[in-house]
């Protein structure tokens, strides 16, 4: 899980939620986004959104 400050009042978060499962979002006063993607297709666990050209 990353975590980080987004504006005076706000946090955006990144976490790994499974092998090949991320979820990334922001949480303010006014609104909570939240979007959830697959990792890179090589496997790694760090929630790098995937690139074209695969």
């Amino acid at each position: 899980m990353r975590t980080y400050r987004n504006g005076p009042t706000g946090v955006g978060f990144l976490i790994a939620a499974g092998p090949s499962l991320c979820l990334e979002g922001t949480m303010g006063a006014a609104a909570t986004t939240a979007e959830a993607f697959a990792g890179c297709p090589e496997g790694s666990v760090d929630c790098e959104r995937p690139r074209g050209g695969h």
